[in-house]
């Protein structure tokens, strides 16, 4: 076996745990490369390969503290939570794109080959189903069935266990939007998004694709609650003002206002959302129109929750800004 592939890397993971230091998987690299005349190139060529590597391969995840792991020793007993959209339960799929499901199926084989066993809660027999590829998307079909017999409606969640990882066999279980546990489900959503906040500042690039963050987070976030958190890329990503898509959503970069703090100090200082937003624009020009929303939005929340007991209320203005019409907020004053 060539050193430095990715099954390499599995084996030298697989005997050791799943998980090593990179320091170690380097040594053991360069201890096994052949002969060369220019050896230093060499070994800068292969480390550089070995950790390109840990970057892209699915089934490998790079951790804090410089280590490595085997991405299924995460996966195995983990559980995720989705909320089909209307076109997913008429259709009877669900669309893997970018989730932690599609990182399960990885661990195998190419998805457009990979045979996945699944069951329902009721414990029946597993069946097999294939991912299909849709409109640039990895569907995964045949749940038309299962979502009719569970009387599934728009709004309710799939919980899926992911019983077995090297199958994969997956357990699927229906939540009703009336049944959800709204407490425990926002206090694990706010931990996964501190999760994925700290895992963006660690890169050294501004932009990560969706699906390589999605990754790192397994390896960073405990999924092995029952009760899971809120589809980070279908529903926090989205939702969640300190987080910026690219226009095709496949990359997310940090908001300039990511940090609560930041945003606070300048509500602090300022009279204004006005101002606010003036002053932060002037420190961290907008790149496009999603920097001016997610900044609006964010600061108009900020605004309405910082106590200032001067101001009788805000509302609603259009105000004319040198990039675009925006809506802030201006000061109103009420008669007792």
């Amino acid at each position: 076996m060539e050193p430095g592939t990715v099954d390499w890397i599995k084996d030298r993971l697989a005997a050791n745990g799943d998980e090593l230091p990179l320091a170690a998987l380097e040594e053991a690299l360069v201890a096994e490369l052949p002969p060369s005349d220019d050896e230093a190139a060499a070994q800068a060529d292969a480390l550089g390969l070995l950790r390109a590597r840990v970057t892209i391969a699915p089934t490998l995840v790079a951790l804090t503290g410089e280590r490595v792991a085997l991405t299924r020793h995460f996966l195995q007993g983990a559980y995720f939570r989705y909320t089909p959209s209307n076109w997913e339960l008429e259709k009877g799929v669900l669309c893997l794109e970018a989730t932690e499901l599609e990182l399960v199926c990885a661990q195998v084989s190419p998805a457009s080959d990979l045979e996945i066993c699944w069951r329902d809660v009721s414990e029946t027999e597993a069946r097999q189903t294939r991912l299909v590829r849709s409109d640039d998307r990895w569907l995964l079909p045949g749940l038309g069935g299962w979502f009719d017999a569970t009387g599934f409606t728009f709004g309710d969640d799939v919980v899926v266990h992911v019983r077995e990882a090297s199958v994969p066999l997956f357990v699927f279980d229906r939540v009703s939007r009336f049944d959800r546990d709204e407490g425990p489900i926002a206090r694990r959503n706010a931990r996964l998004v501190e999760t994925a906040i700290a895992t963006l500042e660690e890169g050294t690039e501004p932009w990560m694709s969706v699906e390589r963050l999605v990754k790192l987070m397994v390896g960073r976030f405990d999924y092995r609650s029952p009760t899971p958190p809120d589809a980070f890329a279908q529903r926090l990503l989205e939702q969640d003002n300190r987080f910026t898509l690219s226009k095709d959503g496949r990359e997310v970069r940090l908001s300039h206002f990511h940090h609560e703090e930041t945003a606070h100090a300048y509500m602090a200082k300022v009279s204004s959302p006005n101002q606010a937003l003036g002053a932060f624009f002037e420190e961290y020009p907008p790149q496009g129109p999603e920097d001016r929303d997610k900044a609006v939005a964010y600061l108009e929340q900020l605004w309405r929750h910082t106590p200032r007991t001067e101001l009788n209320g805000l509302t609603p203005a259009q105000v004319e800004d040198p990039h675009s019409k925006i809506v802030l907020f201006e000061r109103r004053t009420t008669k007792d």
